[in-house]
């Protein structure tokens, strides 16, 4: 595991940050991302050199990510869910039915997808030293609830805060 502590010492000047707004998905509440566009001005503020680039897998890294998210999710509750399906929320039960709908086909194209990808982001972070992305932590109550995102009000199934995220090329 590298140590991504290194050097932090000698601060961000010269540094090559970019934003990429092909890897922003869901809608960014105004508060944050007015938050977003004050750390990136400090960052500039401080001699980094902040680009803006692109990524054009972004469709095939969404479908990649949820065919094997819900092809692993089923298999990890497959067996447990036959044998106590009461132990499952009706929410819940709902995802794996979703899960289910995931096919063996699926599922290899997104693992050869997600190679690709991948290979892009490697790619991408030969040309830059860090990735600036907004990230959505995720909760996942028990229900459906409701969230307000610059003054409208949408509907989840986990609440989404967002917040600043880096990614680093090794």
């Amino acid at each position: 595991m590298p140590d991504f502590t290194a050097g932090i010492e000698a601060g961000v000047s010269g540094l090559r940050l970019a934003l990429c707004p092909d890897l922003h998905y869901g809608e960014l509440d105004a508060a944050v991302a007015e938050a977003m566009e004050a750390a990136v001005k400090t960052l500039a503020g401080l001699g980094a050199r902040i680009e803006t680039v692109a990524f054009p897998l972004r469709d095939e890294l969404q479908s990649a990510r949820k065919a094997i998210s819900q092809a692993e999710f089923l298999a990890l509750h497959r067996e447990r869910l036959a044998a106590q399906p009461e132990g499952y929320g009706a929410d819940l039960r709902e995802r794996l039915r979703e899960a289910a709908a995931t096919t063996l086909s699926d599922y290899v194209r997104a693992c050869r997808d997600r190679e690709r990808v991948r290979r892009a982001m490697d790619t991408l972070l030969v040309e830059v030293d860090a990735l600036l992305l907004r990230r959505l932590a995720l909760r996942g109550p028990a229900h459906r609830h409701r969230y307000l995102a610059n003054q409208r009000e949408g509907t989840s199934r986990s609440a989404r805060w967002a917040a600043p995220c880096v990614v680093r090329s090794t």
